[in-house]
């Protein structure tokens, strides 16, 4: 696999300009959770298949089991699409967990791709895309975060679907300035006009 050199994004200045000059839109919807996705619009916009964001995302920061209409979404999403993860942590440990909690605890059927380029750099979303083997603008990305999962969604042609975050309680103080950087950038440049 090539490596991908991405500084972190988020304190890029290049990318920080072509955010400013409005290269990435808005995401394609905006929801409380993922409990608020509607298969049926999804279908209608040509979507095969769905990729989460796990932290914060469909359970809290680090959490070991997400609530029960999570997992009673994601089954009832399952029947119309293919479901993955794409997460930016490498921590094999963590990666274990999550195939075996939503895969053999939950009964789902869910690809999890990490990457040692962490998002939103090209190289998860693009894994992830050959996996499925469909084209970018088939593919659905949920997250919480805009630089890492809405931009890097955009960046290779997905639709993107922005929820509010699960719970900030738990999340590290690395990933709340990241999430208040992003906001104060995307808001100062009528990013959600």
């Amino acid at each position: 696999m090539a490596w991908e050199v991405v500084p972190r994004d988020y304190l890029n200045p290049f990318f920080i300009w072509r955010v400013l000059r409005g290269e990435y839109t808005p995401p394609d919807f905006e929801l409380a959770s993922v409990l608020g996705i509607d298969g049926k619009k999804l279908k209608k916009k040509g979507a095969k298949v769905i990729f989460f964001d796990a932290d914060n995302t469909l359970f809290a920061h680090g959490a070991r089991e997400a609530d029960e209409r999570v997992i009673k979404k994601l089954k009832q999403l399952q029947e119309g699409f293919e479901l993955g993860i794409i997460t930016n942590t490498y921590n094999p440990k963590r990666r274990g967990f999550l195939h075996k909690y939503f895969n053999k605890s939950q009964g789902l059927k869910m690809y999890v791709c990490a990457s040692k380029v962490k998002k939103p750099g090209e190289t998860p979303f693009k894994d992830a895309l050959r996996k499925f083997k469909y084209k970018p603008s088939q593919c659905v990305m949920v997250g919480d975060n805009l630089f890492t999962d809405v931009v890097g969604g955009k960046r290779v042609g997905m639709l993107t679907i922005k929820v509010k975050p699960y719970s900030l309680e738990s999340e590290p103080v690395h990933l709340r300035l990241m999430r208040f950087w992003g906001n104060l950038v995307f808001g100062l440049t009528g990013f959600f006009r």
